[in-house]
């Protein structure tokens, strides 16, 4: 009995010893990506992408904020760019962030946002479509008429659009992805919000808050669709 004890003790230790050793594997990771975020963005004037690992116990739970403008749109090159004098983003901004988290859809994505000017969140939202995800767009009937709009593109393109018909506006600006993680915040999708507004989104997984927006979505949806 002494020994089985013995043996059990042993392999629990093992166990938590692992699990510690991840743990502070992933975190020496995120420090390390938040430390060549600030070193890529120092002297730009502008605010880098916050890498967050929530908790001690390194949950995994997504909580990230990302605060826009950034200081260029992407460039299309990447790292592969040979452009000299390219004035477009090499490194990681807060818009090539929220395009990760918008490709991570698997099988849902529920848009619901005032305005889609942003031609490289549009392009993501048709990618979507393109590789399974079914895409739904809420948005607002003033906005989708207004140049520049991406709105009838993406509804020619064959995802459900639906548009508010008030007098007031529809003016949420969240999306829901696979049921499960959500982008809410101040941030209209557009490229000026991007460039030169002050703006905000938080990306989480909190079940709680899910629930509510997946709630609020299928309330708007039924309420404006037309079929």
């Amino acid at each position: 009995m002494v020994l089985a004890w013995i043996t059990c003790s042993w392999v629990c230790y093992k166990v938590i010893k692992h699990c510690g050793s991840r743990v502070d594997t992933l975190q020496n990771q995120v420090r390390q990506l938040q430390q060549q975020l600030n070193v890529a963005y120092q002297g730009t004037g502008y605010a880098p992408p916050v890498v967050h690992q929530q908790a001690a116990g390194g949950s995994g739970k997504l909580s990230e904020v990302l605060f826009f403008p950034d200081p260029a749109m992407p460039c299309h090159y990447a790292g592969n760019c040979r452009r000299n004098n390219c004035t477009y983003a090499h490194q990681p901004t807060n818009l090539t962030r929220l395009l990760q988290f918008l490709g991570s859809a698997r099988s849902t994505i529920d848009v619901c946002v005032f305005t889609i000017t942003c031609d490289e969140i549009a392009e993501a939202l048709l990618a979507a479509q393109k590789r399974g995800v079914r895409v739904r767009i809420i948005s607002d009937n003033d906005q989708s008429k207004t140049q520049g709009s991406d709105v009838e593109r993406l509804r020619a393109a064959g995802i459900p659009v639906a548009l508010d018909a008030d007098q007031y506006h529809m003016h949420h600006k969240f999306a829901v992805l696979d049921s499960r993680m959500i982008a809410n915040g101040s941030f209209n999708w557009t490229r000026q919000a991007v460039l030169f507004n002050q703006e905000n989104v938080v990306l989480s997984d909190n079940p709680a808050l899910v629930a509510q927006f997946c709630r609020q979505f299928e309330i708007l949806w039924q309420k404006y669709y037309k079929r």
